[in-house]
């Protein structure tokens, strides 16, 4: 769930190393190709806290609980806990991987 004032933002939104070119006239990443770093994957049963950043070209996997006003920067590992600025893990969700199992089974309906 992404919850309230969640900002996922673009780190490379506009070309800030084109010489003699003033930012505001910078090539916006809406006028060039798609990169690696422009997309956010945001996996399944996710918890993003209240006003969390979310920088582009980041994957967060499933299960994974993101505290409230932190700021990722890095990949989030799946079911893990991670809090603060930049974000780092400093828990896991579950103890371990039949729980995640479980979890996830119950999560989208399969039998267990």
């Amino acid at each position: 769930m992404i919850g309230m004032n969640v900002y996922i933002v673009g780190r490379e939104d506009h070309a800030i190393d084109e010489v003699g070119i003033p930012m505001l006239a910078s090539t916006w990443v809406g006028d060039r190709e798609p990169g690696a770093r422009d997309s956010v994957e945001i996996g399944t049963d996710v918890w993003i806290g209240a006003c969390s950043v979310i920088l582009s070209g980041v994957k967060i996997g499933d299960g994974a609980v993101i505290g409230a006003g932190s700021v990722v920067t890095n990949d989030v590992e799946s079911f893990s806990v991670n809090v603060g600025v930049p974000a780092r893990k400093v828990g896991e969700r579950f103890e371990s991987d039949t729980q995640r199992s479980a979890h996830l089974q119950a999560v989208h309906g399969l039998p267990s």
